[in-house]
């Protein structure tokens, strides 16, 4: 398991020049979403960053007078910088 992390970790470019030692002291959690549930919501301080493992993220902001701006992604980090300026969904 921890190889598997490692080994995702290593493929997000933030981490990417992290040695293994580097890799395996980052505090991790790995959490399953159902669709359609947050992970996050607009406004909210930002507490982590994150990584998408498998399926898709909807990540959507108002834009004024146009609506939302929404992008799917499916491999992803987020730096941790308050407030959240979008809000994302599995």
């Amino acid at each position: 398991m921890a190889d598997e992390r490692r080994a995702l970790l290593r493929r997000v470019p933030i981490f990417s020049g992290l040695t293994d030692a580097e890799l395996g002291a980052l505090p991790t959690t790995t959490r399953a979403l159902a669709a359609g549930e947050t992970l996050f919501a607009l406004g909210e301080p930002a507490a982590a960053a994150f990584v998408v493992a498998a399926g898709r993220v909807k990540v959507a902001t108002p834009v004024a007078g146009r609506g939302e701006l929404v992008i799917q992604l499916t491999h992803l980090d987020l730096p941790s910088e308050p407030p959240q300026v979008a809000a994302a969904r599995a």
